[in-house]
């Protein structure tokens, strides 16, 4: 089992006993439902019913999530704010599959003009003209 931090709505704690006679709680949040061995765990998450909260779960090969720890109610400011290495990292490689789009069109375009052969010279044609179009667009 591999934890990892989820978030979520908390809307609802129940308690339950186990088939061997263990307490345990589950927690739902509308659409999936957590497990809950620890009790402090519980005292701690019924102070945030109704709020977003982090926790940390385990989840099982049979899939089933067991909270095991809660790492803190979340405010809506944080879970849309975005680091900006992350915001840096996604626009460039959003910008990589743009310019091999245009680099995929324009060999499309001109490899029948090249003869047999030379196909990896056409390509390199095309991403120098990319790269010739996107420092053009720097300057202006």
């Amino acid at each position: 089992m591999e934890n990892k931090e989820t978030i979520f709505e908390l809307k609802n704690i129940e308690e339950k006993e186990s088939k061997a006679g263990r307490k345990y709680f589950v927690c739902k949040n509308g659409k999936d439902t957590y497990s809950c061995f620890e009790s402090a765990i519980v005292d701690e998450l019924k102070k945030h019913l109704g709020k977003k909260i982090k926790v940390e779960i385990a989840e099982s090969d049979k899939g089933f999530k067991n909270i095991r720890k809660f790492l803190g109610e979340v405010s809506e400011e944080k879970i849309n704010e975005a680091k900006p290495a992350e915001i840096a990292e996604a626009r460039k490689a959003k910008d990589q599959s743009i310019y091999t789009s245009y680099a995929k069109d324009i060999f499309i375009a001109i490899v029948s003009n090249f003869p047999k052969g030379s196909e990896g010279e056409a390509m390199q044609v095309s991403i120098d003209l990319i790269k010739q179009a996107k420092e053009a667009f720097k300057e202006a």
